[in-house]
């Protein structure tokens, strides 16, 4: 009988050590998840600081008129390949994603909305990003950052069009005109508002000041259909 008490006792030993460090391994993931959600919000901040610190060239990636006008003398590496949005005062360098729902943000955090123009079409093209998501890239985490007169860069096949913002606005989320067609050729980039809901959409556009083709087409209506 005795023997069997013991027995018993160890076993019930055995299983509150084991409900003990079940519980204290709940504990250590609740806490690093808790972490991780307050503090992952605030990264892009550290991150912006860090590049703006680091790199050396300012946000001009590539070796462009874009860089040449700011004074950028430095080596910078060879113009990409594949369509891209560069913007050095918030450290911006995405490739555009192409595709026909908001989920092609997921590969490269900027998005051509479809059915909006190209730089190459004149009109009015548009870019979107996350402003901020657990899940996909924050490309446009500091575009709030971003002001009046400042210039920045769009590869489009492999050629450079450069634009100067000319207006930043917030408007509502129901908003569509942002995504009408241009007669001047544009570029809009916008993103949700106030930061970590969609209430509202922060709007930068830019016109374009150089013209690496010569093809553009000023009476462009693309973007009518939206």
């Amino acid at each position: 009988m005795f023997s069997k008490k013991k027995k018993e006792a160890k076993m019930a030993k055995i299983k509150r050590n084991r409900l003990r460090l079940f519980n204290n391994g709940l504990t250590v993931v609740v806490l690093i998840f808790s972490v991780y959600i307050i503090v992952l919000p605030f990264l892009p901040f550290l991150s912006l600081w860090w590049d703006q610190f680091s790199d050396s060239s300012n946000g001009y990636r590539y070796e462009s008129q874009l860089a040449k006008d700011a004074g950028q003398n430095i080596d910078l590496a060879l113009p990409p390949n594949e369509n891209t949005i560069v913007v050095p005062s918030i450290q911006i360098d995405n490739k555009v994603a192409e595709g026909a729902d908001i989920s092609a943000l997921a590969i490269d955090g900027v998005w051509r909305r479809p059915h909006t123009s190209t730089p190459d079409q004149g009109g009015n093209t548009v870019f979107v990003g996350h402003r901020f998501s657990y899940s996909n890239p924050a490309t446009f985490y500091h575009l709030d950052k971003m002001e009046k007169g400042e210039k920045f860069a769009v590869w489009w096949n492999q050629q450079e069009y450069i634009y100067e913002v000319t207006e930043i606005v917030i408007v509502e989320a129901t908003e569509i005109s942002i995504e009408g067609p241009s007669v001047d050729p544009i570029v809009t980039l916008y993103t949700c508002t106030p930061i970590w809901t969609a209430a509202q959409r922060l709007v930068v556009r830019g016109k374009l000041i150089n013209d690496p083709t010569g093809n553009l087409l000023p009476n462009s209506t693309i973007g009518a259909n939206l």
